[in-house]
């Protein structure tokens, strides 16, 4: 309510309604597009980014499974039911739609607050014995619905991960990246750890390749991970007022409008 001065029989209340709306999250599934050994289990997690804890809510999940574009079926023809949890597991005794090199797309959903987020993933099995591999990114990383991955240009850091100790690495990029460039990436492309630096320009999507194999073997597993360099923003001009001045004397006024950018808010910073 405003009343005027200390009467306050002048006075009127204001009614104004807020609507409070759940922060949208994420979900990725741990590991990224890799190869797997169709002899193994094939074992995935979904990893849920930006949620929102509350109490009584609970976060579902729903898997799903595609060959050539159609529904996982079993033997019998009826459609893979996967389990509804975090993470699923497709033995390889039972699982009749896996064959070999032919790529099966995993999509999970995950529900709460009525809010939806999905990701997915193409997993290849062969029948060789690889090692089982995968792309570690860190979890502050932005992650959009794909797996695709949005950094900036400044750094990056990737991590091989296996349960297996006696794996020989190499990391490879469809780009014109210099992996083997110490001042790009200081640690080369025969590391467990891929660090990037000042790499690449704005806009450009990569596609960094995990290549793994046991020590003395001959057949390589690989995994895989898309990473779009952030742009900054874009369309707006900034003003400054007056022109011309005297130190310490004048006031001068700097604003910014029509930035725009999909990462919003935006934040502004002034210096002199």
């Amino acid at each position: 309510s405003c009343s005027l001065g200390s009467d306050r029989s002048q006075s009127i209340l204001v009614h104004h309604s807020i609507s409070v709306l759940f922060a949208p999250f994420e979900i990725s599934i741990i590991g990224g597009n890799r190869t797997v050994d169709a002899n193994q289990d094939i074992v995935l997690e979904a990893s849920p980014v930006n949620i929102l804890e509350l109490p009584d809510t609970v976060l579902s999940f729903a898997w799903k499974c595609y060959v050539y574009g159609r529904p996982c079926r079993n033997e019998d023809g009826k459609i893979v039911a996967l389990a509804n949890s975090k993470s699923v597991t497709i033995p390889a005794q039972n699982a009749s739609f896996v064959q070999a090199y032919v790529p099966i797309l995993f999509v999970v959903e995950a529900l709460q607050n009525f809010q939806v987020a999905s990701s997915s993933v193409l997993i290849t099995p062969v029948f060789e014995r690889i090692p089982d591999i995968y792309v570690f990114v860190p979890s502050f990383l932005k992650r959009l619905p794909d797996g695709t991955i949005k950094v900036d240009n400044s750094r990056l850091a990737l991590e091989a991960v296996s349960s297996s100790s006696d794996v020989e690495w190499e990391w490879a990029s469809n780009s014109t990246v210099d992996l083997d460039s110490p001042r790009t990436s200081p640690l080369g492309r025969f590391s467990t750890s891929l660090l990037l630096r000042d790499y690449t320009s704005p806009g450009a999507v990569l596609v960094f390749r995990l290549f793994g194999k046991f020590v003395g073997g001959q057949k390589y597993a690989e995994s895989s991970v898309t990473v779009v360099v952030n742009s900054p923003p874009s369309g707006g001009s900034c003003v400054v007022s007056p022109l011309a001045g005297v130190e310490l004397v004048t006031s001068f006024t700097a604003s910014c409008t029509s930035w725009g950018d999909e990462d919003d808010p935006l934040s502004y910073s002034f210096g002199y």
